[in-house]
């Protein structure tokens, strides 16, 4: 029989300059509704506009950044693997901007000398 691990809750991220946090609450049963320890998850796989971008976070983390982004829109999901190889669903995407922030100000010392 075939387990497969329930999606990743509360998958949140915000956005900065150029790069995303992403963190998550980690799952605690399969999707049978048997439990899953947490010293069974393996990694998680974290996709970016659909694409695979990481598949070897840690088990034990619950957040990561992503960096190198350019001003726009980003979605990202992720997926639980277990220590056994199987890999759940992946989660309901979440997308955020990324703003493009303002550059440094130009500074001019005016000296008045009267």
């Amino acid at each position: 029989m075939r387990y497969l691990l329930l999606t990743l809750a509360f998958l949140t991220s915000y956005a900065i300059a150029d790069s995303a946090v992403i963190s998550w609450t980690p799952p605690t049963e399969r999707v049978d509704g048997t439990p899953l320890a947490a010293d069974e998850i393996g990694n998680y796989i974290l996709r970016q506009d659909s694409v695979i971008i990481r598949d070897d976070i840690p088990g034990t983390d619950v957040t990561v950044t992503v960096s190198d982004l350019g001003p726009g829109q980003y979605c990202f999901d992720m997926a639980t693997q277990d220590t056994e190889g199987r890999i759940g669903p992946f989660s309901d995407a979440t997308c955020k901007p990324v703003l493009d922030v303002p550059s440094a100000p130009a500074l001019t010392i005016l000296i008045v000398i009267e």
